[in-house]
């Protein structure tokens, strides 16, 4: 009973706390998507729990669609976990070509996390190219 105590206060995050501001993205994002929620211990980098979750954007900011349904299988499952990390999982995006940009701000209460920013060629390499297949992800 301990242990799960310790580990609800390490957890404390609140995963309606967590924000990714993609502003900084030239490449469209769509409404929805999923995202990977991985519960480690950072003193040996062990992955307690991982689990998908449903993401929803508004504007130029990316949410978990259902937050407490995150922080309820984080308690039940975080033990031995002192580390929280959310994965935005692969789309599809139907991007321009030329250079491309992705980029992000993940923030916790409003306060920066870590920044990211990936810049590609958006021109695609698909054969026979114009085509009425999508062949951008």
């Amino acid at each position: 009973m301990l242990d799960a105590l310790l580990a609800r206060s390490a957890l404390a995050p609140d995963a309606r706390s967590y924000a990714l501001d993609i502003s900084g993205s030239t490449i469209p994002y769509p409404a929805t998507g999923t995202m990977n929620v991985v519960l480690s211990n950072g003193g040996n980098g062990q992955v307690v729990s991982s689990r998908l979750f449903a993401w929803t954007r508004s504007g130029n900011s990316i949410h978990a669609r259902d937050p407490d349904q995150i922080n309820e299988w984080a308690y039940a499952n975080g033990a031995g976990a002192d580390s929280v990390r959310y994965e935005i999982i692969p789309f599809r995006s139907n991007f321009g070509s030329g250079t491309q940009t992705i980029a992000g701000i993940s923030s916790y209460e409003g306060r920066e996390l870590n920044r990211f920013s990936v810049v590609f060629d958006g021109t695609p390499d698909c054969p026979g190219y114009p085509t009425d297949t999508e062949c951008r992800e």
